[in-house]
């Protein structure tokens, strides 16, 4: 029988007590072996369908076209696409300059990067406006806790910047050097910081923009998400509450408490910085 640990935890004024709260304790040594017991376990007590199991498996994988690509979207001088190869478990990303005849360049290959890990998946990746730089992020925990590395895909070396512990939300700002990813809380996961980092420098020194520190409402599952409408255009959504703007904006930089917009013609935008994103200056 697992052991019982009474742990009182209270929330919007609710109080419950969980006696096994202990066992999301990762890196409890009787939490491990007591997930470890509970596997055995049910490997013993199923092992008379592991036959079918495999059967179901192959069954299943037989439906799915092993080797596959997506449809190439173009984006500026590239098309840009992903496929798959039979047999290969990962994702390999990919460009290919000009048309859709030239020579093919890897930006990842997923099935490379997952060497060595038992687990392994790659989040969000951007490519800078320049297109030479590439972010991506994994995860090697499967706790969607991600690392973001930096890749200069003239030369195919990786920057030393090496960003642990962050969401996979990431995208470039149009000078082709600043990056901005979220943090999450360590123990909720919860998405709440948004952070800037100039290529190059000590991640220590990376600039904190944006914090959303009001846990109280259900609808804010997390302090921002930056989406793609299309590959050179960003949209700003804080939370659930989405900034509406007419015009199509693009993400230029942020600095002295606002973000600094350009609209696709050149003209200035700004937009400021509040609690709850609630004020708009156009």
């Amino acid at each position: 029988m697992v052991k019982k640990i009474p742990t009182r935890l209270e929330k919007y004024g609710h109080v419950r007590v969980d006696d096994y709260y202990w066992l999301r304790e990762q890196d409890n040594p009787e939490a491990i072996a007591y997930l470890k017991g509970e596997n055995e376990y049910a490997e013993k007590a199923m092992a008379h369908t592991k036959r079918l199991e495999d059967k179901l498996f192959e069954e299943i994988k037989a439906r799915f076209k092993q080797t596959d690509m997506s449809v190439p979207y173009r984006r500026d001088d590239y098309f840009y696409y992903t496929r798959y190869e039979e047999g290969r478990e990962y994702p390999i990303y990919a460009r290919k300059r000009g048309s859709l005849d030239q020579p093919e360049e890897i930006l990842l290959n997923g099935n490379v990067l997952a060497e060595g890990h038992e687990f392994f998946s790659i989040g969000g990746w951007a490519v800078s406006s320049g297109q030479d730089l590439l972010a991506y992020a994994v995860d090697t925990q499967g706790r969607r806790i991600y690392t973001t590395r930096l890749k200069n895909l003239t030369t195919g070396e990786l920057f030393s910047d090496v960003i642990s512990e962050v969401t996979e939300n990431l995208a470039w700002a149009n000078d082709n050097k600043t990056l901005f990813y979220a943090k999450q809380d360590p123990t909720t996961l919860r998405a709440y910081r948004i952070y800037r980092h100039l290529l190059g420098t000590d991640i220590k020194d990376d600039e904190l923009i944006f914090e959303e520190i009001d846990e109280t409402d259900d609808k804010k599952k997390s302090a921002l998400d930056f989406w793609r409408q299309s590959f050179d255009e960003l949209a700003l959504g804080v939370l659930l509450f989405v900034i509406v703007v007419e015009r199509t904006l693009e993400l230029g930089e942020v600095d002295g408490g606002h973000v600094g917009l350009v609209t696709q013609t050149g003209e200035h935008a700004c937009l400021k910085v509040s609690k709850r994103w609630r004020t708009i200056r156009i």
